[in-house]
């Protein structure tokens, strides 16, 4: 138990390979692999939320020493800040592993930084201030999602094609970027991926 971090149960997890398994004459196909258990505190930290409904964890990369849970507990409270906003579904999210936290794990290091907020603002341009209630955003983020696949994005938002097709004409007026072109779809998706981050928490930058 490491107390509380953000509102969340904070622990230190201690991540140890099993000990190795009595031969048994048979031949495995997994060379070198090792296993890990939850044992006494030492290793990752990690945090907790656990409402009502449901729960999930967030935990950081391995800490190799004590010097490192600084880095440690800001790792855990980007995934954990990620998790409340609903941006990735969890239940159990690691920050060192691509797979879970995907695209995110390119932008962590510029959380709450002037210059992510200046790209976003900038890759954009009038689609925040004009989209107030967030339904081009979605649907660009629908349609990206989707590799630029009319038939799934508007099946995804329950559309019929020809909305979708209206809804992206306007985020291309509003981006001066359009999104039926593939060269700005990196752009635009990181983008929208940076203007969802959750605001920093003080000091986390």
């Amino acid at each position: 138990d490491a107390g509380q971090v953000d509102a969340a149960v904070a622990a230190l997890v201690e991540r140890r390979p099993d000990p190795p398994a009595a031969p048994t004459g048979r031949r495995s196909g997994v060379v070198g692999h090792r296993t890990t258990r939850v044992g006494r505190p030492l290793g990752a930290l990690a945090t907790v939320a656990l409402p009502p409904d449901a729960g999930w964890v967030a935990l950081s990369a391995p800490a190799p020493g004590v010097g490192r849970l600084p880095a440690a507990a800001r790792e855990a409270r980007y995934v954990a800040a990620l998790l409340a906003a609903g941006v990735l579904p969890g239940p159990v999210v690691r920050f060192d592993a691509v797979g879970d936290v995907g695209a995110h794990a390119l932008l962590y290091h510029l959380w709450g930084s002037p210059a992510l907020a200046c790209f976003s603002a900038e890759s954009l341009g009038d689609l925040p201030a004009r989209d107030r209630r967030g339904t081009l955003r979605r649907t660009l983020l629908a349609y990206l999602e989707t590799g630029g696949s009319h038939v799934e994005a508007a099946a995804r938002l329950g559309i019929h094609r020809n909305t979708l097709a209206y809804r992206l004409k306007q985020i291309a007026a509003l981006t001066a970027r359009d999104p039926v072109d593939p060269a700005p779809r990196l752009l635009l998706h990181l983008a929208l991926l940076a203007a969802d981050l959750p605001p920093a928490p003080d000091g986390a930058v």
